[in-house]
């Protein structure tokens, strides 16, 4: 029995490829039929480039509520201390000044969305610090 040798050097496995192309379908399917849920996590409020010659006073929430929507298997693997809300203080000015907190200041992971977060927004006092001794 002789197998003829395939045109152009290519096979033409059909089984194969079809078997190939069902497993893929099945795995794009679960994938998709799996639900988008919403969850709130707890993350820490950190601040960073803080100028030398100034210092942050007064009250300021310590965490910050993050609403974030995906599928519920990335959602599961977040813990609080994945998540972090980053202020860039680099161009902060001595005095009082009101803070807009939106979902740019969180890198989510893969496959998530940060929706909200809560406050949307914290008023913050620097003042120039105090020579040392």
């Amino acid at each position: 029995m002789s197998v003829a040798p395939p045109r152009n050097g290519r096979s033409f496995d059909w089984g194969l490829k079809l078997l190939a192309l069902a497993i893929a379908l099945l795995l794009w399917a679960a994938y998709h039929s799996e639900p988008t849920v919403e969850m709130t996590f707890e993350a820490p409020l950190e601040f960073r480039n803080i100028p030398s010659n100034l210092e942050i006073s007064g009250d300021y929430p310590a965490t910050v509520r993050v609403q974030v929507r995906g599928r519920s298997a990335v959602l599961r693997q977040i813990t609080a201390g994945s998540l972090a809300v980053m202020v860039d203080l680099r161009d902060a000015a001595p005095g009082a000044s009101r803070l807009r907190l939106g979902p740019s200041l969180i890198d989510p992971p893969l496959g998530a969305e940060v929706v909200r977060l809560s406050p949307a927004e914290i008023r913050l006092r620097l003042d120039p610090r105090g020579p040392t001794p």
